[in-house]
């Protein structure tokens, strides 16, 4: 499965897909059942005899528009490299304007040593290692979190411009949204912040109603073009196809599809230990010890079922996070602006948010990481500045702090192109 063939569909003017469904599937009383003996599309939406794409559909305006201007189709691996490099360049500008904002006085190395941990980091480098169509419905999704993101940042410390930048971030959010509906909770999450602090903090109700409409209309703009989308191919707003799908294994097609089970909230603690408790998997070859993310696992338990996929704890994966454990840090500078509390809430309360649904999956995986991580960058990067405001002046505590993070920097490293070999490596 591609963009490519929902653009072409677009550009056909149709919904579904141009592949034809086997006339015995689609004859079949259930024809997304994984185990029917006719050929069949896996992972995409069998209904009605058509065939629909199971993500959401705004990628494919961009793969539609490459090829009308070149010709040819947009491959995936493209896309999901183009998006990936447009999501470090964006949370460089926003460590950049936090920086020229807040932190003008603060060492340029302490950017730079953020920025490269996210790019060589375990979450880029797996999304870029194997570029398939669930990676890049993930980056062009966080492309557009980061560009509101940052727009929000820039709204926030720039009371001018302000409804002109928040109309922008609410454009930026919505894309995201209309790219990976799970992202929603970024543009909520960034809206009750900075609603409660405007009113509970500054008092700023003035203009408190026409800001609110400027940053939500947009996003309710997108989300009911992606409703309208929906009832146009299944009758329903609400129905994104999923209990339609066709899921190569039958245990997961019985779980998910047939009794509805994608998300429950006893999925939770499982996947705690997923993403926290998870060691790697050791090899121990003829020649040498090798280690791996341990692949893909199932836990079954009475009814449940849970999946984990090229995966280990968070803090090994990606060291360099362990930093924002260190967040207490920031009640001093933080101090020195609400303005720079309202960013930093933002990017703990969305973050939080979007892990907690990605937690209630039945699906633990690598590349869900790359949804809740990025702005942990941003607090990481606070943190650092103010760890170095405290240690600056004492000689032992700053090389003992330059040494602490060349080892985690190094530690990051590693894992990250372990991670971007797992991705690469994995059977096609």
């Amino acid at each position: 499965m591609n963009y490519d063939m929902l653009a072409e569909a677009f550009l056909s003017g149709q919904l579904h897909l141009k592949q034809e469904m086997d006339p015995d599937r689609a004859r079949a009383p259930d024809p997304s059942d994984p185990e029917l003996p006719f050929r069949g599309l896996n992972d995409a939406i069998a209904f009605k005899g058509k065939y629909y794409l199971l993500q959401q559909p705004f990628p494919a305006v961009f793969h539609a528009l490459w090829i009308v201007l070149t010709g040819v189709s947009l491959p995936t691996g493209v896309g999901v490299t183009i998006t990936a490099i447009g999501c470090l360049l964006l949370l460089g500008l926003i460590l950049l304007k936090i920086r020229d904002t807040f932190f003008s006085d603060s060492p340029a190395w302490i950017l730079w040593f953020t920025c490269l941990s996210f790019a060589l980091s375990a979450a880029q480098l797996y999304m870029i290692g194997r570029p398939i169509i669930y990676h890049e419905t993930i980056s062009f999704g966080m492309m557009f979190v980061l560009l509101g993101a940052l727009l929000f940042t820039h709204a926030v410390t720039n009371r001018r411009n302000q409804v002109v930048l928040l109309t922008l971030s609410g454009i930026s959010f919505g894309a995201a949204v209309a790219c990976n509906a799970t992202l929603f909770l970024y543009p909520c999450s960034f809206f009750a912040c900075w609603f409660f602090y405007s009113v509970t903090t500054k008092g700023q109700t003035k203009y408190l109603t026409s800001r609110t409409v400027s940053f939500l209309f947009p996003v309710a703009l997108f989300v009911t073009i992606l409703l309208a989308y929906n009832y146009l191919r299944f009758g329903s707003l609400f129905d994104f196809g999923r209990q339609y799908s066709i899921v190569a294994q039958p245990e997961l097609y019985k779980y998910c599809c047939l009794k509805g089970n994608y998300f429950r909230i006893d999925h939770v603690a499982y996947n705690l230990f997923n993403y926290f408790c998870t060691l790697p998997t050791i090899h121990h070859g003829a020649n040498f010890t090798s280690l791996s993310f341990g692949g893909v696992h199932d836990i079954a338990v009475g009814d449940l079922l849970v999946g984990r996929q090229d995966l280990i704890s968070l803090p090994l994966m990606m060291p360099v996070l362990l930093t924002v454990l260190l967040i207490p840090v920031l009640a001093k500078p933080a101090g020195r602006s609400w303005d720079l509390r309202i960013i930093i809430a933002c990017c703990i309360t969305s973050s939080a948010a979007v892990f907690g649904l990605i937690a209630s999956y039945h699906w633990a995986a690598a590349r869900y990481i790359y949804e809740f991580t990025p702005l942990l960058f941003v607090l990481a990067y606070c943190v650092l500045i103010s760890m170095w405001e405290i240690v600056r002046r004492n000689d032992g505590l700053r090389r003992l702090t330059v040494a602490g993070l060349g080892l985690i920097f190094c530690a990051n490293i590693v894992m990250g192109l372990m991670a971007g070999v797992i991705g690469f490596m994995y059977p096609r």
